[in-house]
């Protein structure tokens, strides 16, 4: 197997990350509105810590200082992504960072690491790189503490875009979603190598390390080449690369799904149907219908609700004999957001009807 040489792709990283991924960033941090520059800032944030912690990464012998700054910055860095995809899909007001558990959760996990390198002060060589190092409990803890929580915070970014790529509409928002949900999926095999190895290595003290080696280093530049494309792309690049004919495809496949839920919310509320055969395919027309008919469903909501696609899913399973004819005492909150509402809700309904099916009939 060709060997990789670490140093070659921390060389390598360090340029990219600051030409292809920091500068971008910092220009629409410069230019953006308020909205973009709470989500921006946590990235460069971020990637700043990523290039600081492979830095510390180069120098040979590992000092106390240099893995000090590296792992303190690693975990930082991938906090600070974290908290910029669950802003976005949560679409919130400022994060109380007093109160959050994965900042609680990444800082005691980091001092509790810390305290077992005092045990190994003059052991602190890189197990995937080819160190000169002594394998005892305290090292192995060490490496498994830190990297099983560098793989619960990659974990976690796959989920929360996951989430990204579900909650929005926009063909460009869904392809740098799912660039993410790959960089943070090779993060995740980078740090489960770790701790693989670091299992293994009782076993065998050198041979797994050095057949397994490859995966971390490997895939790396993976996980920085997709952020970079998620990240550090501007969104008119996006509009110019993507072909007319996927936008296009695209564009139907959404018409459909609107179709879709039309066809549902009507069946319940005939009444705000105003998109006539003539208009049968015109978007907005059929748009305006379903925010209509959903402001009329959710008027009998039983409780408050904030118009959510979930609180939507009890209407079709309370699904009504009768139309609705007349609004309820409820108001629902406004929604500002109608497509990605729309194309999430058309999810709802699928699941509803595989759930209807699986019914036996009698």
């Amino acid at each position: 197997m060709t060997r990789i040489d670490p140093l070659t792709v921390r060389y390598l990283s360090i340029p990219l990350m600051l030409l292809c991924f920091i500068y971008p960033l910092y220009r629409r941090y410069r230019r953006g509105e308020q909205g973009t520059l709470y989500l921006i800032a946590p990235v460069i944030i971020g990637t700043i810590l990523m290039v600081i912690s492979t830095i510390a990464a180069v120098p040979k012998p590992v000092t106390w200082m240099n893995h000090g700054i590296r792992v303190a910055t690693m975990h930082t860095s991938m906090l600070y992504f974290y908290l910029m995809a669950e802003r976005l899909t949560q679409r919130t007001v400022p994060i109380d960072l007093r109160t959050h558990p994965i900042i609680w959760g990444t800082l005691t996990i980091t001092c509790i690491g810390f305290i077992i390198d005092t045990q190994r002060v003059d052991n602190l060589g890189m197990l995937m790189d080819n160190d000169s190092i002594q394998i005892t409990f305290a090292y192995i803890t060490s490496h498994i503490l830190s990297y099983s929580l560098m793989l619960t915070l990659s974990a976690g970014l796959m989920y929360r875009w996951w989430q990204c790529f579900q909650q929005f509409a926009a063909l460009e928002i869904k392809i740098r979603a799912l660039f993410c949900i790959i960089g943070f999926t090779c993060s995740s095999v980078m740090a489960l190598s770790v701790i693989v190895v670091s299992i293994l290595v009782f076993v065998d003290g050198e041979g797994y390390r050095q057949w397994l080696a490859w995966s971390y280093h490997g895939v790396k530049p993976a996980t920085i080449l997709f952020l970079i494309l998620s990240f550090g792309i501007p969104q008119a690049v996006y509009r110019r690369c993507i072909p007319q004919w996927l936008r296009q495809q695209y564009e139907q496949y959404q018409l459909h799904e609107i179709k879709r839920v039309h066809r549902v919310l009507m069946a319940m509320t005939p009444q705000v149907r105003r998109a006539v055969d003539i208009l049968a395919n015109n978007r907005t027309r059929l748009m305006i219908d379903i925010i209509d008919s959903r402001d009329l469903i959710l008027s009998h909501a039983p409780k408050p609700c904030d118009g959510a696609v979930e609180e939507m899913y009890w209407i079709l399973t309370i699904y009504p004999e009768a139309p609705i004819q007349a609004s309820g005492p409820a108001t629902p909150a406004l929604n500002t957001h109608p497509i990605d509402y729309i194309m999430q809700f058309a999810r709802v309904i699928r699941r509803w009807q595989r759930q209807q099916s699986m019914i036996p009939h009698t």
